[in-house]
C-alpha cells in the first residue's frame, strides 16, 4: 500500500509531466483553489482533467506573455527583438513555474486530505458482532455487544489492536491471527501464528502495520493489512526473548524492541536488521523481568518493570534511571508487573505492583500490597492511587488500558471462571475514585479503543471452559 508520501510524489510528479501537452484537450480552468483541484482529481483516473487544466493554464500564461512580447513598447523597452525573444521565453518559463508551483502546493493539500479522509473511522453500525473471541461495548463494560458464536474450551485472546487504516482491527485468540475491516462487527481469520507457547500479543504500528510477539518466546512477526489481504512475516532475528515492542508511530520502516534484560535494539528497515541501542536495565540480568512497556509517540521512551523496581530511559536505553515513590519503606522494593503509558499524555504512566515491606508484615490477601501507581513525568516518580480491596481485586499482571484521551483515567480487569464469576471492569480515576461494570464473560483479556470515539472500547474475550473444573462459556 502507498504511503502518503508516495501518494504526494506520484501525484506532484504526474502535474509536472503534464504541463505542455497541447494534445489534451483543454478543460475547466484550475484557479490555484482546493476545492478546484479536489474536483479534477476525483474525476477521471490518472487525474487526466486535472492535467489538462495545468496544461490550459500553462498556455494560456504563454499567450499572455507572446502577447505582451508582440507590444512595440516592449521592443523599445527591451532594445530590439533578441531582447523580445528571451523576454517571452522568459515569461514563459516564469509563468510555467508558478502553475506547477501553484498546482504542487494544490495538490499537496488535495492528499492531505484524502489523507485524513482515508484515516476517519466510524463506529460500530451493528447490533450483534460475527466472532466468537471479539466485541465492543459503549458503556465501559456494562453492556458488551452480543456475539453470534461462544468460545468453548480454552481460549485466550490477548492480542487487539485498532489500525490506522479505516475501521480496521486485528486480533490474536488462540494465536488465529483475524482482521475485521467494518469496525469490529465481523471477523475474518488469517492464519496461525507459530512459534508461540504462550497467547500472542498485538502492538500496533503505523500505516496499517502491526507487531505480534509472546511471553517466553524470541518470535516476532511484522504484519501488514493491505487492500487485498494481510501480509504476515515472521522476523529472522536472534536477539533472545522479546519483552516489549516499540513501533514508530510515523515511520513503519522503524521499529525497537527489548529483550529480557531491557537491552533495546532497533531497526530501520522494516525489522531486516536491529543494532543495539544501549545497556541493559536490570542489575539482575533480567532474571525476574514482568514487563517493558514503549511511548506510544516515541519508541526511544520505555518504561520497564522487574522484581524490585521500575526503570525508565527516554534515550532508548542508553542510561536507565530506577523508578521512585513506589516502596513503603527506603530502599524498599516493589515488584512490578504491568505498565500503561497515556497515548495522549505519555508523561503519563500507570503501573501496578506489589510492596515487598508491606507484603511481609501482613500477609493476608486483604492487606497483600498490592497497589496502582501513577507518574506525571513519564515514569521517573510514581504515587500511589489505588490499593487492593474488596472492592479492587488485583492481580499479578492485570490488563491494564489507559484512556485514550483522558490522562486520568485507567481501566483495569479483574476476572476468573471459578464459581461461574465473570469480569470485573474497573475504571480508576488518578484521585482514587473508581468504578466497576460486570460481564458473564470469564475474562477480558485485551482492550483497544475506537480511534475516532473514545467510549468505544474493544474487547478481546478468554474463555476458560475445562480449566480447573470451570464451566463452559
Amino acid at each position: 500500500m502507498p504511503t502518503p508520501r508516495q501518494l504526494l510524489i506520484l501525484a506532484v510528479a504526474l502535474c509536472f509531466a503534464f504541463l505542455g501537452c497541447d494534445s489534451d484537450p483543454p478543460s475547466s480552468s484550475t484557479q490555484g483553489g482546493t476545492s478546484d483541484v479536489g474536483a479534477d482529481t476525483e474525476s477521471d483516473a490518472g487525474g487526466r482533467d486535472a492535467a489538462a487544466d495545468v496544461a490550459s493554464d500553462a498556455r494560456g500564461e504563454d499567450a499572455d506573455a507572446a502577447a505582451d512580447a508582440e507590444d512595440p513598447s516592449d521592443v523599445v523597452e527591451d532594445g530590439g527583438p533578441d531582447d523580445v525573444a528571451v523576454d517571452t521565453e522568459d515569461a514563459a518559463g516564469d509563468a510555467a513555474e508558478d502553475v506547477a508551483e501553484d498546482v504542487a502546493e494544490d495538490v499537496a493539500e488535495d492528499v492531505a486530505e484524502d489523507v485524513v479522509t482515508t484515516l476517519e473511522w466510524h463506529t460500530p453500525e451493528c447490533q450483534t458482532v460475527a466472532s466468537a473471541a471479539f466485541t465492543f461495548t459503549k458503556d465501559e463494560g456494562a453492556s458488551l455487544a452480543p456475539r453470534t458464536q461462544a468460545l468453548t474450551g480454552i481460549a485466550y485472546t490477548q492480542g487487539l489492536v485498532a489500525l490506522d487504516l479505516p475501521n480496521t482491527l486485528l486480533g490474536t485468540s488462540s494465536n488465529v491471527l483475524s482482521v475485521s475491516r467494518d469496525a469490529g462487527c465481523t471477523w475474518t481469520e488469517v492464519e496461525a501464528l507459530s512459534g508461540f507457547e504462550y497467547p500472542a500479543v498485538l502492538v500496533r504500528g503505523a500505516e496499517g502495520r502491526a507487531w505480534a510477539r509472546a511471553p517466553n518466546s524470541d518470535v516476532v512477526y511484522r504484519i501488514d493489512v493491505i487492500a487485498d489481504g494481510v501480509q504476515v512475516e515472521r522476523l529472522g532475528i536472534r536477539l533472545g526473548e522479546i519483552l516489549g515492542i516499540g513501533p514508530d508511530p510515523v515511520r513503519p520502516e522503524r521499529v525497537v524492541l527489548g529483550t529480557r534484560d531491557g537491552t533495546l535494539h532497533e531497526s530501520v528497515d522494516h525489522g531486516g536488521i536491529f543494532r543495539q541501542l544501549g545497556g541493559p536495565a536490570s542489575d539482575s540480568g533480567g532474571g525476574l523481568a514482568y514487563t517493558l512497556t514503549f511511548d506510544p509517540t516515541d519508541p526511544l521512551h520505555a518504561v520497564y518493570g522487574e522484581a524490585g523496581s521500575a526503570s525508565v530511559s527516554f534515550d532508548g536505553g542508553q542510561v536507565w534511571t530506577r523508578a521512585s515513590g513506589m516502596a513503603s519503606v527506603p530502599d524498599g522494593r516493589t515488584n512490578v508487573f504491568s505498565l500503561a503509558i497515556h497515548r495522549a499524555d505519555p508523561n503519563v504512566v500507570w503501573a501496578m505492583g506489589i510492596d515487598i515491606a508491606e507484603t511481609l508484615q501482613n500477609p493476608q490477601p486483604s492487606h497483600s500490597g498490592k497497589h496502582l501507581y501513577r507518574s506525571a513525568d513519564g515514569g521517573r516518580t510514581f504515587v500511589r492511587v489505588a490499593d487492593r480491596s474488596a472492592e479492587l481485586v488485583l492481580i499479578n499482571g492485570p490488563v491494564m488500558a489507559a484512556h485514550p484521551t483522558d490522562p486520568e483515567v485507567l481501566y483495569v480487569v479483574f476476572g476468573t471462571c471459578f464459581q461461574g464469576y465473570g469480569t470485573d471492569l474497573y475504571r480508576v480515576a488518578a484521585n482514587g475514585d473508581m468504578t466497576l461494570t460486570h460481564s458473564d464473560v470469564h475474562e477480558i483479556g485485551a482492550i483497544d479503543f475506537a480511534p475516532n470515539a473514545a467510549e468505544v472500547m474493544f474487547l478481546g474475550i478468554t474463555n476458560e471452559a475445562g480449566s480447573g473444573g470451570c464451566g463452559g462459556g
